[in-house]
Order: C-alpha cells, then sequence, then structure tokens
C-alpha cells in the first residue's frame, strides 16, 4: 500500500526526465504538504511524521473485525467509502456519513488515519453502515466544491432509500438497505469536515425536507471543527504548533480553498471577487496583510466623494510582495463607507487583483495569470433579447408626428 509521499516522490522522479514539464514556475505551497504550479498542476505530499497515517488502505469483501469497506461511485457524480458491518441485525440502525478533514485541500477517506477509526466506529456505535465522502480538493476545486459534493452524497442516499438509484443493486448497497433506518442520518467529520457537517446540514435545511425524503438528518457530530472566524479565536492563538501543522499552514490552507475567480470577460486575466473589510480606528484598513506565503502591501490610497464633498468610499492600492521582493501583482480595493452598507464594523469591498501593465512578458505574474484563465470555463453570452438595430434605422421606422 503506496502512501501519497511516496506517490508524489514517483511522480517527481518522472517529471523531471520530462522536459515539458520544467517550464512551470511554482505558484503556491505549504512546507511538507502541497505545491500548486503555473501550469494548475498540485503536488501532494506529506512529511514523514505522517506517512503512517497517510496510508491508503484499499477496500475489502473479508470481514476484518467485523466490517467489510466498499468503494462506490454514485450516480450523483461523487464517491462514497462504505464501511458495513456484518452482524445481523434484529433492527433497522442509523447511518452516518462522514467528511474528512484536511483543510479543503489534503486528506482522503481512504487515509489509513480515517480507516481506523471508522471501522472500529461502525462496529462500537452498532450503526447499519458508515458512508465517507471522496470530497474534491482545493485549488483544483474551491469551495463549495466539498459542500455540493456533501450535498450530493445525501442525495445518493435519498435515492438509495427510495430506491431509485442505478447502484442499488450493488451488493454492499443493498446490504445497506437491509439494515439502515434512513430516518436516523447522522453527519460526522473533523476538522474541515466538521465544517462541512455545518454547510451541508444547512444546504439541506435550505431545501427543505421534502428534497430529501425518505431519509432524515437527526443530528451532527463535529470533531475539532475549524471555523474561520475574521479574528483568530482564542485556540488558535494558544494552540503550539506541531510538526504536523502551523497556524501559518492553516492560513495558506484557507486562501487555497476559497473560490477567488475571474469573471467573465475581465481582461487579461484579472480577478474580481466581492468580501469585506475589518473596520480600524483612524484607517480603514491594514497597511500589509498576510496572503499565502507572501504579503499585500499598501502602496497609496485616495477618497471618493458624492457631489456634495462627503466621502463615501475609499480606492486603496496594493501590491504583492513575496520573499522580500515584490512581485508584478497588484490590487485595488474599492471599499463602500456609507452607513447604510456597513454591517456591524465590516464594510463592503470589491477587489481587483490584475497584473501590472509594466510586468516582462516572462514575468511569473504573467505566467500564473495565463495559467489561472486557462482553467476556466468559457463564459456563457447570452443571446440578446432582440436583434441588434443601428439607432437611424430604429428613426426611421418612427412614426411620423400627427
Amino acid at each position: 500500500m503506496a502512501t501519497l509521499p511516496q506517490m508524489a516522490a514517483t511522480k517527481e522522479r518522472q517529471e523531471a526526465a520530462n522536459p515539458t514539464t520544467m517550464t512551470r514556475t511554482l505558484v503556491e505551497s505549504v512546507t511538507n504538504w502541497i505545491r500548486v504550479y503555473s501550469d494548475g498542476s498540485v503536488d501532494r505530499l506529506g512529511p514523514p511524521e505522517a506517512a503512517a497515517f497517510m496510508v491508503l488502505v484499499p477496500p475489502y469483501d473479508d470481514p476484518r473485525d467485523g466490517v467489510t469497506v466498499h468503494d462506490v461511485a454514485t450516480d450523483h457524480g461523487v464517491d462514497v467509502r462504505l464501511y458495513l458491518t456484518t452482524t445481523a441485525p434484529a433492527r433497522r440502525r442509523p447511518v452516518l456519513v462522514h467528511f474528512h478533514g484536511g483543510g479543503f485541500c489534503l486528506s482522503h477517506a481512504a487515509w489509513s488515519l480515517y480507516h481506523r477509526f471508522y471501522a472500529r466506529l461502525a462496529v462500537d456505535l452498532d450503526v447499519a453502515g458508515i458512508v465517507s465522502v471522496v470530497l474534491p480538493l482545493a485549488p483544483e476545486h474551491r469551495l463549495p466544491a466539498a459542500i455540493d459534493a456533501g450535498h450530493a452524497a445525501l442525495l445518493w442516499l435519498r435515492d438509495v432509500a427510495s430506491g431509485g438509484s442505478d447502484t442499488i443493486a450493488h451488493p454492499a448497497v443493498e446490504r445497506l438497505c437491509g439494515a439502515a433506518d434512513f430516518s436516523r442520518v447522522f453527519l460526522i467529520g473533523d476538522s474541515a469536515g466538521g465544517v462541512l457537517v455545518h454547510n451541508v446540514a444547512a444546504r439541506a435545511g435550505e431545501a427543505g425536507a421534502e428534497a430529501l425524503d425518505p431519509i432524515r438528518l437527526a443530528g451532527g457530530v463535529q470533531l475539532h471543527p475549524g471555523f474561520i472566524l475574521p479574528e483568530k479565536s482564542p485556540s488558535e492563538l494558544e494552540n503550539p504548533p506541531t510538526p504536523f501543522m502551523t497556524q501559518e499552514k492553516v492560513d495558506k490552507f484557507v486562501v487555497l480553498a476559497l473560490p477567488f475567480a475571474p469573471v467573465p470577460r475581465c481582461e487579461k486575466g484579472g480577478r474580481l471577487f466581492f468580501t469585506s473589510c475589518k473596520r480600524h480606528k483612524g484607517s480603514s484598513t491594514r497597511k500589509e496583510r498576510t496572503a499565502g506565503d507572501g504579503t499585500w502591501v499598501r502602496q497609496n490610497s485616495k477618497g471618493v466623494k458624492n457631489k456634495a464633498g462627503v466621502k463615501v468610499g475609499e480606492t486603496q492600492n496594493f501590491r504583492f510582495k513575496k520573499d522580500g521582493s515584490y512581485t508584478d501583482w497588484l490590487m485595488e480595493e474599492h471599499h463602500c463607507c456609507r452607513q447604510q452598507a456597513v454591517a456591524g464594523d465590516e464594510e463592503p469591498v470589491i477587489c481587483r487583483m490584475y497584473v501590472s501593465p509594466r510586468a516582462p512578458p516572462d514575468s511569473a505574474a504573467r505566467q500564473e495569470s495565463a495559467a489561472f484563465v486557462q482553467q476556466q470555463p468559457a463564459p456563457q453570452v447570452s443571446e440578446p433579447p432582440c436583434d441588434k438595430r443601428k439607432r437611424d434605422d430604429v428613426a426611421e421606422e418612427a412614426p411620423a408626428a400627427a
């Protein structure tokens, strides 16, 4: 059974022998865990200390300690791993749906870390089965992709319960149907998976109980959920770093997972996104902001006033600094300071991130921007509501005045 670091090392040797891969540049990295390149490719690694729990455990039909493990490709675009007990059910039992952690960027449902825990939990809790969802990972699949996958798993479970799934003939799925009480479905997840417990349940609540009928969500279990707040919590500030994880690495995973993307027709790979910014007394923003393994440094700012001369906003210009040197990435922040738009101490901000027009053709920023654009689907352009006509043509058709 191979570990992810071993697989990454093999891939690295293969790429070193392939000259076409040498043109890519490193865009982002989380030390010992992940590397993101300008061509959109991602290497997932892992520190040596983590190798033991990153082993990928294959499924098995022969019982081990009262459990069998099965991988199922659902008809809702998401794969799941089933942990099923071998004891003959005297009654129908609850079902657990599991979301793994990993900062939305790492981990897999087949890791030995999860296998050891959930194979035992299935027996100790005497459940009909545990459905562990194989989640799409960022940055290739940024949020809300993981939430979508969690909700898709529930829709698949709904179809299984009602007999409408194409996977109902799978022996493992058939066993689950024969033992499950689908009116008692519980969500469980650790770290980022604990966050998904909340968000998937919220998605299901928005859709209404009828959308999942006949299954019912009976509860959720959040194991050290990694909620991200505007200000760091005491536990984040006081929790000491470990060989596996530090607060800086967690912050990088958050940046990689957030749904930043260019809007259609945004020129030259620029990216527009909406966010909010905490107000500070005497200044609407800090002069520097940490982002990934660099810092956005404010260069200047300019107030925006209405016709009456009252300040209603502010435009601030930033430049990205990495490894002690400025890059060719620039950012404009357009703050709205009107009281009607401010929620508490948060004011809305529209950000435009783009490559400096003065950047040389071989600039790393230009390569990163071009690679990002290539990953995005082509924008769908809607048809005009009517045929385009020149203004003179319309004037000629107008009836003459009486």
